[in-house]
């Protein structure tokens, strides 16, 4: 096992809160294996000038259970009310089904090259973005912690000042710091946070 990572102060600009700080990494890529990288967090796959990471979403099954039976119970529900409460109880049993759907197939698609970074949500639709490698300033890593359960998002900077939620529900800070190294080496990102501290992780409460 690896020694701990060094703590670092963050970046200016990066984020004003006191209890964030980034992670160092060494300026090299290893060769591991992308058969080998690759968890049950995520999957990756690589073509000609073009990276894929793809993860499925992971919410509780409770979660799913609860939207599903509550979209059904609206359904219900409508045939009991009158106009304009039927057409609504309709409409949130539609959102509640769909969500429920989402929620239990959907899979998150990272495409990285040519410039381009594209993040889908597939098969349900839902949401994504497209990004260009000059609107990217650099990589971090954010830590979420919610219910006293802890994981990871990996999300981009961008030079407006903005951040992008790139994917979620990642478990193992080295899987993240390798994901930026091949990202930035797809996507021919000039890391400014890495050049000048390393990798950001940032925590927060929930």
């Amino acid at each position: 096992m690896s020694p701990p990572l060094p703590r670092t102060p963050l970046p200016s600009g990066l984020s004003k809160n006191p209890a964030h700080y980034l992670l160092k990494t060494p300026d090299t890529t290893s060769d591991t294996d992308l058969a080998h990288f690759a968890s049950a967090d995520f999957d990756v796959e690589t073509r000609p000038h073009e990276l894929l990471f793809r993860r499925h979403w992971t919410f509780p099954p409770a979660w799913v259970l609860s939207a599903s039976l509550l979209g059904a119970a609206s359904f219900g529900s409508a045939f009991l009310l009158t106009q304009p409460w039927r057409a609504a109880a309709v409409v949130l049993g539609l959102v509640l089904t769909y969500l429920s759907l989402a929620m239990w197939r959907n899979r998150t698609t990272l495409l990285i090259g040519c410039g381009v970074l594209s993040i889908r949500h597939r098969p349900f639709f839902w949401p994504g973005r497209h990004l260009y490698s000059c609107e990217v300033a650099g990589f971090f890593c954010r830590e979420i912690r919610f219910l006293g359960k802890g994981s990871l998002q990996l999300c981009a900077k961008l030079t407006n000042g903005r951040t992008v939620t790139l994917i979620s529900g990642l478990q193992h800070i080295e899987h993240v710091h390798r994901m930026i190294d091949l990202m930035r080496e797809f996507l021919d990102v000039k890391n400014q946070f890495r050049r000048r501290a390393g990798y950001g992780v940032v925590r927060s409460q929930r």
